[in-house]
């Protein structure tokens, strides 16, 4: 027999299998069961029902994506001593690819799912603290390192990563802003008055 430990690692790595394979609504307990090698009764007991193994499962997942966020951006910043209101810009960002699109679409998803999954919503809500304590600490850094005469306005990036919702952009076609808009933006706004 598995160890706790095991069985719900294997639960967990089931559950982003169906997720991958179908989606949040296609999630089915049974499914994963069958794929964890174990009962639907051993994810009930770990996780107490589909909406708690849910929480779980996509918190995990937003904590991740999340978190890959900051770090892509912070990693950055750190590369360069000193720290233009520009290079700030250009580390915002800015999903390009197909694949990162995807990523924030189901970041989406996850958000939309909390709207009825409490437990949910109060892990990222959790996350998202977090989150901000990590930003905040963010600022600190690129504040130290700011070039002689640049000003940064951390209530405008602070507002911006609030209302950050890329993948709006991709549905409007050839009419969507560009990366290169999107950083003067970014830059123009950053810059305090």
């Amino acid at each position: 027999m598995l160890s706790e430990t095991t069985s719900e690692k294997l639960i967990l790595e089931s559950a982003r299998g169906e997720l991958a394979e179908r989606g949040i609504l296609g999630l089915r307990v049974a499914s994963v069961a069958r794929n964890a090698h174990c009962s639907i009764t051993n994810i009930y007991r770990y996780f107490g029902d589909r909406d708690g193994l849910l929480a779980r499962v996509l918190g995990d997942m937003y904590e991740e994506i999340t978190l890959r966020a900051v770090e892509n951006f912070m990693d950055q910043i750190r590369q360069r001593p000193v720290i233009t209101v520009s290079d700030i810009a250009k580390a915002v960002p800015f999903p390009t690819s197909p694949a990162e699109i995807r990523i924030q679409m189901f970041r989406m998803q996850i958000l939309a799912t909390a709207v009825e999954n409490d437990r949910l919503r109060q892990r990222l809500q959790t996350i998202s603290y977090q989150r901000a304590i990590l930003w905040k600490e963010c600022f600190e850094e690129i504040e130290s390192k700011l070039a002689s005469g640049e000003t940064f306005d951390r209530q405008v990036f602070r507002v911006m990563l609030a209302n950050y919702a890329p993948f709006y952009n991709e549905l409007l076609g050839d009419m969507k802003v560009t990366k290169e808009e999107f950083q003067q933006f970014v830059e123009n706004k950053l810059c305090s008055s």
